[in-house]
């Protein structure tokens, strides 16, 4: 009896500080009930809201979806793997910071309450380059609740042309299946369509951000979304950061961790796809591994396209050596200060139904352009990115290419930031067509219309590889100060009975500089410095 009355008096404690707080609420403020609609579809859908005041304080809701990462879940053998749900969420939070305005946002999966102090706010909400803008004013009165629906209007349907955008390089924890939906949500938002879970491992330990399962275990899908396990491990201050998706098992062995070339080997005859994450460079230089294990033909990608910025040095390289590696960008979420996933993604090209063996077989063939939001066109003769285009000789091909962007989510002047707009002559935006590494041809912007294209004749004159990319695109996304960049995957154009592309004398650079990589990683592995190299990675590379 004791027990029951303690129940009750807490249960109308409770009830009497929700009548207080009731009462303040109506009269110091009032409810926001918004609804985020596709005005295409008519349904409700996941976004990213920006709720601002008059003073430019952020206000969120209070159902708003737990979203977060973790670049270090317990780092040992033991770390549990299969705890509760309420456990899984610890690092998990309801508030995200934009770093580029410092404004706080929240994620909503189509609707959302707030409690707001009475006064005029700015709403903005977001969802991926496809999506225009959503804006709204609203005046909250005291006591007063509010209705709202923001439909967003896509700038371009991707999906409906079978391009389908990821991010393949993400560190959310999944200890239990009860997590999919929450961190399905959260891709949704951003609409990244392919969101893949990298459980990252070192020498001693394969720990970090924990995956309850790999392989077809670890699929869940909705609609034209899904979440799936990879594996960011191999990883090594020595030999580079490696990602491995698709793979229907974890790959790790202590004794023979360095062995990237063994571990590769099991995930492609496990039907998986291996490369190089951060741009191919570790600490800032060509990770030494890659011309260790690219020969093997077991790299399929690389990360070229991260942290705001786009590398393509040791790419080009790799194409220039004969090596037809697919171009990828992840965002290392929410690791080195990256607080939104799919700020720089890629799109692939899926043939049937869209599955996660089609989407990487669409990664396997070349078939992406990278982003952090321009969308691109490019053909060869008809072919597309990842195709071959085999010609008898030396001649003319027809080159068409486009790049599409929203010009409703540019900002001018001084608020793009000191440098990368000219008020009197707007933005300096292009396209290069890139052979071999070199520009070729380069395209500027002639209107507002927020497209650039073009369709020439070029004259192919050795066995080449053909990119677009767009160049000096002072383009921003309003709250998200951050340049708009995109490259396409390579189109191959091969001259029956001419040298290989390998065969260049432009080769022999590259060739000399990967001998001196090679020369370089057997100083690195003397007797003498076998245990400062161990003590450098077992510290948390």
């Amino acid at each position: 009896m004791r027990r029951i009355l303690i129940v009750l008096a807490t249960i109308t404690m409770l009830m009497g500080s929700i009548s207080v707080h009731a009462e303040q609420i109506a009269k110091t403020g009032g409810i926001l009930h918004l609804k985020i609609i596709d005005s295409e579809t008519g349904h409700e859908v996941p976004a990213r809201i920006e709720v601002l005041d008059a003073a430019g304080e952020s206000h969120f809701a209070d159902d708003a979806l737990p979203i977060g990462g973790d670049c270090g879940l317990p780092d040992n053998e033991n770390a549990p793997m299969q705890r509760p749900l309420k456990d899984a969420l610890t690092k998990f939070t309801k508030t995200i910071q934009n770093p580029f305005t410092d404004a706080k946002h929240f994620y909503s999966a189509g609707q959302s309450t707030l409690k707001l102090p009475h006064g005029l706010f700015k709403i903005r909400v977001l969802k991926g380059p496809e999506y225009r803008l959503g804006k709204a004013e609203i005046t909250i009165l005291p006591g007063k609740t509010t209705e709202r629906t923001i439909k967003l209007r896509r700038f371009a349907n991707m999906p409906a042309k079978g391009w389908y955008s990821a991010d393949d390089h993400l560190h959310i924890a999944r200890t239990n299946k009860g997590v999919d939906p929450l961190v399905s949500k959260m891709m949704q938002a951003e609409d990244i369509h392919v969101g893949n879970m990298l459980q990252m491992g070192r020498a001693h330990s394969f720990s970090i951000t924990p995956q309850y399962a790999h392989g077809p275990e670890s699929y869940y899908q909705e609609g034209n979304h899904i979440i799936a396990t990879g594996q960011e491990n191999l990883r090594t201050h020595i030999l580079g950061h490696a990602i491995t998706l698709g793979a229907k098992e974890p790959l790790r062995e202590n004794d023979t961790y360095l062995l990237y070339r063994k571990f590769w080997k099991q995930a492609v005859d496990q039907g998986g796809i291996n490369g190089y994450a951060h741009y191919g460079e570790s600490l800032g230089r060509l990770a030494s591994g890659l011309p260790l294990v690219a020969p093997h033909n077991l790299m399929s990608f690389m990360e070229v396209l991260q942290f705001n910025q786009g590398s393509y040095g040791a790419w080009y390289d790799l194409l220039n050596l004969g090596f037809r590696i697919t171009p990828t960008a992840g965002t290392d979420y929410p690791c080195a200060g990256t607080r939104i996933p799919g700020q720089e993604r890629f799109y692939t090209k899926v043939e049937g139904s869209f599955t996660y063996e089609n989407w990487l077989d669409g990664v396997r063939k070349g078939r992406t352009f990278v982003t952090t939001g321009p969308l691109l066109k490019f053909r060869v003769n008809g072919k597309e990115v990842g195709d071959e285009l085999i010609v008898p000789q030396a001649g003319e091909v027809t080159i068409e290419g486009e790049v599409l962007y929203d010009p409703e989510k540019s900002i001018l002047g001084e608020n793009a930031g000191e440098g990368y707009a000219d008020p009197e002559k707007g933005y300096v935006v292009g396209l290069e067509l890139i052979e071999n590494g070199n520009v070729v041809r380069s395209f500027s912007r002639v209107d507002d219309s927020g497209k650039i294209s073009f369709k020439i004749k070029h004259t192919i004159q050795e066995t080449s590889w053909l990119a677009l990319r767009t160049v000096d695109f002072r383009h921003f996304y309003a709250t998200e100060r951050r340049l708009a960049t995109a490259h396409s995957a390579p189109i191959y154009v091969t001259l029956k009975n001419a040298s290989p592309l390998s065969a260049h004398p432009r080769t022999r650079a590259i060739s000399r500089a990967w001998l001196a990589a090679l020369d370089g990683l057997e100083e690195k592995f003397t007797d003498k410095n076998i245990q400062y190299l161990a003590n450098i990675d077992a510290g948390g590379d």
